[in-house]
């Protein structure tokens, strides 16, 4: 194992734990507030982490280097996406009857 493969690890292991976490209490906050702008958050988060498990798996039990990235890279990026849209949502509802557009 060389030492790209153990900080590949490493990261992918935070990734997982502290997306893993934050999705949680986003859910965690949704079933009490029942905020869907909070739902949409721990979908996101729940995306960003797949995206890092499933590449960093492709990347460890294959040689599709590139394939794991891809698949991190889209999985990342979409959930970057849905967590945009949520705080999009969320800060436009705020606004509504308060005149600011």
């Amino acid at each position: 194992m060389d030492t790209y493969t153990v900080v590949i690890i490493a990261a992918n292991t935070l990734t997982l734990s502290a997306g893993g976490l934050i999705a949680l209490f986003a859910h965690r906050a949704f079933r009490r507030s029942r905020i869907q702008a909070l739902r949409v958050v721990a979908t996101g988060f729940l995306l960003v982490v797949a995206g890092s498990a499933l590449g960093g798996l492709l990347h460890l039990t294959s040689e599709a280097l590139l394939a794991g990235v891809a698949i991190q890279t889209v999985g990342t990026a979409t959930g970057l996406l849905v967590i945009l849209y949520s705080l999009y949502t969320a800060s436009a509802k705020s606004l509504v009857g308060t005149g600011v557009e």
